[in-house]
């Protein structure tokens, strides 16, 4: 598809806007209204560096044209196309741009006069000698492959107009109709499916270019002439044309398939703050409250939640509330602390600061949590969560009166991915964030002084880094953070989303023993750079995040040895496999797919007598029966587990 970019520069940033085509912010999707990263500082310009760019696969497949300007936009020139033009001299499609950049660390893109290339920047670092700034030949994208489709072949599109109809939100007897808009069309109106059979199930075949990659979206022209397009779906929509064509699987507008009617609701929100209360970090007797906040009072506070039977459960009921079924209410509990003496409970403190008084739901990494409304009027509500999610049985509590238990806790971070956003494992420091203030502050309170955000050690000359801190009692077992790293000029990047996402953060757990029992040294399992934003990986709880699901039984000293089934099972992505021990013995737990290969080894050391959990990790696995085998002196058991993305 071609697009013109318009440029704007406001300060430090260049915005990319496209234009030329109706429509073309909604309806490029996630390719629309790009802002392209990398602004940089960069010294004056003293060093020739040369930038070489292979366009045949380009004009092989007609994306441009012999003569069509090629640029070199990036920190060097305000990203700009058509500042640091290329040429091709000699005629053989390789266009060469000098330009003379001072030295340091630059982020650029070729343009070809229609396109930019895709994400991420390209880098490089301009050096005083300017033999070493010949930047070697790349093809514009890395296409070194000219695909250009083969004869056009019948497809079929499908889409269920059903609940849309039922809704009131698609009406063919206003002549409202559906088409389907992409790449194929250049996102234009004109291609109407119809539903000939009266199923709602709208249908239209178009003749599209074999072995070709297209986008598409569902799109509603409603009565007034405006357009209803599909926003509820990640990005647009895709198809490989296959050889003879085919018929694309039926799929909902929008991949909406429950019927919102209009409610009107009484809901009841429920938490627990037994384990708070326990920990000594939520004192109703100090003046601390208990408010809710959510969408329903753009999260102001003022709401004050009860205690009814004065049990710490505290409650808020918003009545009347009008909303359509299957919409989603998003709300938080959170702890209004008397100011006073939160100060002396809890270093650091400061007045209302999300962080510290925001309750950090385990399971959703930090996101929102989310009610579903639905398709009745009257008294509905949420199910009740401890505070946080964090269940009493994962406290770490304090042996005795000189102190708490101890775990030492060591993060490892896999940073490879981040290389191509710039990283430089030599150069670059990697850090972890912990994100869950008021779990800090204590920390400072019972160590004196512990820092948020940690400098990772490099291990040997890899890629991966480590962090090592100790987390003392009382406190709760819940580890929530994300990766981030810092550069010399003082850059900082972290993985993840922002507030309102889902999984924002990291959030794993200091594995127990048994309930409030802990081991003294505790390894996550290596986190790897996010490239793709939040969700970030959320283990699934040890011990149950709703009040209404009893713990586990207390495990006492073990006399047997024993491998249980994983919990969860099915699992995805991750599950935790529990065994015991009686005695001193060296211990192995190794993972094995189907065809009996060796997949992971969750656990290789001599271990002491008593009950364990091991966590398991499939995010990079296919879905599909596995088994695990455990070993211990003589002793040799092994058990099936399911996963299922």
């Amino acid at each position: 598809m071609k697009k013109t970019w318009l440029t704007f520069i406001v300060g430090a940033c260049t915005l990319l806007l496209t234009a030329g085509f109706a429509d073309s912010a909604r309806a490029a999707g996630d390719d629309a209204g790009k802002v392209l990263s990398g602004i940089g500082s960069v010294t004056v310009a003293t060093n020739p560096v040369t930038f070489q760019v292979d366009m045949r696969v380009r004009i092989c497949e007609g994306l441009m044209t012999v003569g069509d300007e090629v640029s070199v936009p990036g920190d060097h020139n305000g990203w700009t196309p058509g500042a640091t033009v290329a040429t091709d001299p000699d005629g053989d499609s390789i266009y060469v741009a000098i330009a003379d950049i001072g030295v340091g660390t630059i982020s650029y893109k070729f343009h070809d006069g229609n396109d930019w290339e895709n994400d991420p920047n390209r880098t490089f670092t301009v050096n005083p000698d300017s033999i070493a700034n010949i930047i070697p030949v790349v093809y514009f994208n890395d296409d070194d492959v000219c695909d250009i489709g083969g004869a056009d072949v019948p497809v079929v599109f499908q889409v269920d107009m059903s609940v849309k109809m039922i809704e009131g939100s698609f009406a063919p007897s206003l002549g409202e109709w559906v088409g389907a808009r992409g790449s194929f069309n250049s996102w234009s109106p004109g291609d109407t499916l119809t539903d000939g059979d009266g199923d709602s199930v709208y249908t239209g075949t178009m003749m599209l270019a074999e072995g070709s990659d297209i986008e598409y979206k569902f799109v509603i022209r409603n009565d007034d002439g405006s357009d209803t397009w599909e926003d509820n779906i990640p990005g647009n929509r895709a198809y490989t044309v296959p050889t003879g064509g085919g018929t694309i699987p039926v799929v909902y507008f929008d991949d909406d398939d429950v019927v919102s009617i209009p409610v009107t609701q009484n809901i009841l929100m429920k938490t627990d703050l037994n384990t708070f209360f326990g920990m000594g970090w939520f004192d109703p007797s100090a003046g601390d409250q208990i408010e809710a906040r959510g969408a329903f009072n753009s999260w102001v506070g003022g709401d004050v939640c009860q205690d009814p039977l004065g049990l710490n459960e505290y409650e808020w009921l918003e009545s009347g509330f009008s909303a359509f079924s299957g919409d989603s209410y998003f709300y938080k509990f959170f702890i209004k602390f008397d100011s006073l003496s939160a100060i002396t409970r809890f270093p650091t403190y400061a007045d209302d600061v999300d962080g510290h008084s925001y309750e950090h739901p385990a399971e959703r990494g930090d996101g929102n949590r989310v009610f579903i409304h639905p398709a009745m009027d009257g008294d509905v509500g949420p199910d009740t969560y401890w505070f946080s999610s964090i269940h009493p049985s994962g406290v770490i509590n304090p042996t005795d009166g000189s102190g708490g238990d101890v775990v030492e806790v060591t993060i490892t971070a896999d940073m490879t991915p981040a290389i191509t956003l710039g990283f430089d494992p030599a150069v670059d420091t990697a850090q972890v964030e912990l994100w869950d203030d008021l779990w800090v502050a204590v920390q400072v309170r019972e160590q004196g002084s512990f820092p948020a955000i940690m400098n990772m050690t490099r291990v040997g000359m890899t890629n991966n880094f480590t962090a090592t801190f100790d987390v003392v009692g009382t406190t709760h077992y819940n580890l929530m953070y994300h990766l981030r790293f810092s550069q010399p000029g003082g850059t900082i990047l972290g993985e993840g989303g922002g507030l309102g996402v889902q999984n924002p953060y990291r959030s794993r757990y200091i594995q127990p023993l048994g309930p409030n029992s802990f081991p003294t040294t505790y390894s996550t399992p290596v986190d790897t750079w996010d490239l793709d934003g939040a969700p970030l990986v959320a283990e699934v709880a040890p011990f149950s995040i709703l009040t209404s699901v009893e713990p586990d039984p207390v495990s006492g000293q073990p006399v047997l040895y024993r491998l249980n089934q994983n919990y969860p099972n099915p699992f995805n992505p991750s599950t935790r496999i529990k065994y015991q021990i009686p005695e001193r013995s060296k211990v192995t737990l190794k993972v094995y797919n189907l065809i009996g290969q060796h997949v992971s080894t969750l656990i290789d050391n001599v271990q002491e007598a008593g009950s364990y959990v091991a966590l398991f990790e499939a995010n990079d696995l296919a879905s599909g029966v596995y088994f695990y085998e455990l070993q211990a002196g003589d002793f040799r058991q092994t058990m099936k587990m399911l996963f299922m993305k």
